[in-house]
């Protein structure tokens, strides 16, 4: 089975889909974003910030990778 890299942004979103990669057979490794509130609202709310998210979500899918995920999912 392959391994697959969660990249955790909203905690609600990433266990939901922790708990069902789970329920399928798959063990996700998961890296946290990191990614400020005050950042997320601004992406949420304003819709602007997007290229501020970028070198946090980049970090996390190196730590990821250098872990040996096959592949990573943003959820």
């Amino acid at each position: 089975m392959r391994k697959i890299g969660v990249i955790g942004v909203y905690a609600g979103t990433t266990g939901k889909v922790c708990k069902r990669l789970q329920e399928v057979g798959n063990e996700p490794v998961v890296q946290d974003a990191k990614i400020s509130a005050k950042l997320k609202n601004e992406l949420v709310e304003q819709g602007t910030g997007v290229e501020k998210f970028l070198p946090y979500l980049v970090k996390a899918a190196r730590a990821l990778e250098a872990q040996g995920v096959d592949f990573i999912v943003i959820p």
